[in-house]
């Protein structure tokens, strides 16, 4: 399987996500594309929302989830 590794990365929000707190970040740059930053602030907000209203459990101690 190909591999798609991420090189750079920001911030969006730090959210509760049932019993844990959690880093949300999003890839800017990986091998094969990159977005700007204005992008990744276009849609921080709904990226954020989707996460955090997701009925999705995390795996026990998740620390960040980087969005791609």
């Amino acid at each position: 399987m190909a591999t798609n590794r991420i090189v750079k990365k920001m911030g969006l929000a730090t959210i509760q996500k049932f019993s844990q707190q959690v880093v949300l970040e999003a890839a800017t740059e990986t091998q094969t594309f990159t977005r700007t930053e204005e992008f990744v602030n276009t849609a921080k907000a709904r990226l954020v929302d989707i996460v955090q209203n997701s009925d999705t459990v995390l795996p026990p101690n998740t620390a960040k989830a980087v969005v791609r």
